[in-house]
């Protein structure tokens, strides 16, 4: 089995960019975001950590199904443990993964934010926090691309994940 793992900050295309490499890769999609809402505890905290074990949980009950030959995963993936655990669970399952960290500008996060319908909007230094604790877990042969389009962001990962030669 292979995972591709997608992060970045909000904004950035992840789910975008999942969803249409699922399409791409007959993959399963696992997007972290629904285990949080249904966590609903009103506590970001909280929900995260329900989040993460919910996706760990998922990761295991997916690993005994043989018809599944990809999984795609996004989330902005700034929480140390939860990246090592996820790091831990491919490797002690033999599974290829696959890490690309997908970025923008700040000035197109902030017009792409602007335009979502949320309660409540990230601001600048919420995008500087977030990428302090992105920039702060370094993930061996993880593949940085600069999203200025969809579709181009999707095929280099395809180009990748598709001549990935183990050494």
């Amino acid at each position: 089995m292979k995972i591709i793992f997608i992060r970045g900050l909000p904004g950035t295309g992840k789910t975008t960019i999942a969803k249409q490499l699922a399409r791409k890769f007959n993959a399963r999609y696992l997007n972290i975001d629904e285990f949080k809402i249904k966590a609903k505890t009103g506590d970001f905290k909280k929900d995260c950590l329900y989040a993460y074990k919910m996706t760990l949980d998922s990761l295991s009950l997916l690993r005994k199904d043989k018809n599944i030959n990809y999984i795609i995963m996004e989330e902005i993936f700034y929480n140390k443990k939860f990246v090592n655990d996820l790091i831990k669970f491919t490797k002690d399952n033999h599974f290829l993964s696959y890490w690309f960290q997908v970025k923008r500008s700040l000035r197109d996060l902030l017009k792409v934010e602007s335009l979502r319908k949320r309660k409540i909007k990230n601001i600048k230094n919420d995008f500087h926090y977030l990428q302090k604790g992105i920039d702060s877990i370094k993930i061996k042969d993880e593949k940085v691309i600069k999203n200025l389009v969809i579709s181009s962001t999707v095929k280099k990962i395809i180009s990748f994940v598709n001549n990935f030669k183990l050494s």
